[in-house]
C-alpha cells in the first residue's frame, strides 16, 4: 500500500510587479478632480463628496481607464509548481 503524503504547492510571485490590482494615486485623483472642474478640497474633506456627485460616473470611467493602463501586459507573473509523492 501507498501512504498518501501531503503535496505542497509553492507560488512564486515576481517582487517588483505584484499582481494585486492597482489603484489611482492621490495625484492622480486629483489630477482628474482638476481636469473635471471638481474640488479636490471637498474631495479631502469628505470622500463621499466624488460618490454622491451627479458627474461620478464621468469620474469612474476616467480612473477605470488610468487604471487599465497600469495593468501590467503579457502572461501572469506567478508560477505554480506541484510535487507530487507516491
Amino acid at each position: 500500500s501507498h501512504r498518501l503524503l501531503r503535496t505542497h504547492h509553492r507560488v512564486v510571485e515576481d517582487e517588483e510587479d505584484s499582481s494585486e490590482e492597482r489603484t489611482l494615486s492621490q495625484s492622480q485623483v486629483k489630477s482628474i478632480l482638476d481636469e473635471m472642474g471638481l474640488s479636490w478640497t471637498k474631495y479631502l474633506k469628505n470622500p463621499n463628496y466624488l460618490l454622491r456627485h451627479k458627474r461620478y460616473e464621468e469620474y469612474r470611467q476616467l480612473a477605470n481607464k488610468i487604471i487599465d493602463g497600469q495593468k501590467p501586459h503579457g502572461p501572469p507573473k506567478i508560477t505554480y509548481e506541484h510535487h507530487h509523492y507516491g
